[in-house]
């Protein structure tokens, strides 16, 4: 509810309900996620980051957690912290089993920061073989790669 509340409903009573579920004890990966988000766009970093870090907890299979936690971390204009990031995209990459393409942009973006264009590109092209995605304002359109003559 508290989800829906953020995206299509009254902020305020997301934040009311989102408290709710925090303090309750029995915390869902979605709460910690939906909070998490709400606060790295807020440019509440550290805070949203030990959020993921808790969802990821929660699921450490799920890849979403380790995707997020790579974006804080690309924040950062500390280059240690830029391959800290480049390491969790890889990771969370290998979680999806490089099939996700919100994870695959996020690790095409942390590439660019970490100034590692070939690797951007090989997966820009991974990215336009999973499907139509939408990156910033520009449509990918899918076509298949074949290597065969």
């Amino acid at each position: 509810m508290a989800h829906y509340e953020y995206f299509y409903g009254d902020e305020i009573k997301s934040d009311q309900m989102l408290s709710q579920i925090l303090t309750s004890g029995v915390v869902s990966k979605r709460a910690y996620l939906l909070k998490g988000q709400k606060l790295l766009n807020n440019s509440r970093i550290i805070q949203a980051r030990e959020l993921f870090r808790k969802a990821f907890a929660v699921d450490p299979l799920d890849p979403i957690p380790q995707m997020l936690i790579a974006e804080t971390y690309a924040t950062s204009t500390d280059q240690d912290e830029i391959k800290w990031a480049v390491q969790l995209a890889e990771s969370a990459c290998k979680s999806s089993k490089w099939n996700n393409p919100e994870v695959i942009e996020t690790l095409i973006k942390v590439y660019q920061l970490n100034s590692e264009l070939v690797k951007a590109e090989l997966f820009s092209a991974r990215l336009k073989e999973i499907g139509e995605y939408k990156i910033g304002t520009q449509n990918i359109k899918t076509q298949a790669v074949s290597f065969s003559k």
